[in-house]
């Protein structure tokens, strides 16, 4: 595994643990209710009460890091949206 491939695997593993914060932050902080499943190969979150807001993607290895980067990343970014654009 080079440094590239190393490096995405790792943002990977960021995005996850952002989500995490954030369904944290969503179930202590706001009237919705957050959900996170997280198997070896998917990442799902569901966010009752933000207008029926779930999305999901499928992780390494079924797909690449890159393109696993690329959903998580518009997963947070719209479970931000979703919290009022928090940070």
């Amino acid at each position: 595994m080079n440094i590239v491939e190393r490096t995405t695997a790792q943002l990977v593993r960021n995005r996850v643990h952002e989500l995490t914060d954030l369904v944290i932050e969503i179930n202590a902080n706001s009237t919705s209710t957050a959900t996170l499943f997280i198997t070896p190969s998917a990442v799902h979150v569901d966010i009752a009460g933000a207008e029926g807001f779930i999305s999901g993607c499928i992780l390494p290895p079924a797909i690449t890091s890159e393109q696993a980067l690329g959903e998580l990343e518009s997963i947070v970014a719209n479970v931000r949206d979703s919290m009022g654009g928090a940070q």
